[in-house]
């Protein structure tokens, strides 16, 4: 897949907001305008550049996360029953603009049908803050694709796919 979202690479562009607008305009410059499109191992390769654009941030941390995770309606009275479960898998970077007390939270997000392969995944959530020096970018992203979860999620179709940008409290 050619990139075409080279743009803020050896420029002098000043660091950006912690939304979605950079990501939305990676994730189209290779073939997903919108959340419809996105497909985990293309999402993959462009949220490893995304973690690279500066931003102007207090802190910088990445979240990769999956686990498996409930599916609740409400009952007649009001309470909610579990009906089944999903898969979750999150790309998340997360940042803290300065003077605000919220965090952003930006990413991607995928659910997808169980079955024992990505239950035997388990619950994973891998954290990599800017500052860090041991294990650096590459390794960290390297450490996520030695678990075999992309390579397994690349092959299914997700129910949920998502272009996250939300605040935290």
């Amino acid at each position: 897949m050619a990139s075409s979202w080279t743009w803020w690479k050896g420029s002098t562009m000043q660091p950006g907001a912690l939304d979605d607008f950079i990501l939305r305009r990676m994730l189209a410059d290779v073939g997903m305008p919108d959340e419809s499109a996105l497909e985990v191992e293309a999402a993959w390769a462009v949220f490893k550049q995304f973690a690279r654009v500066p931003l102007k941030t207090e802190s910088d941390l990445l979240m990769i996360e999956w686990l498996m995770v409930g599916i609740w309606e409400r009952q007649a009275d009001g309470r909610g029953a579990r009906v089944g479960e999903r898969f979750h898998f999150s790309m998340i970077r997360q940042g803290q603009e300065e003077g605000d007390e919220e965090y952003i939270q930006t990413g991607c997000v995928f659910e997808y049908e169980p079955d024992e392969t990505l239950s035997g995944f388990g619950k994973n959530i891998f954290y990599w803050e800017e500052n860090e020096r041991e294990p650096t970018l590459d390794d960290f992203f390297a450490q996520i694709e030695a678990t075999g979860v992309i390579a397994a999620l690349k092959e299914r179709t997700p129910i949920i796919r998502r272009i996250r940008c939300d605040p935290t409290g």
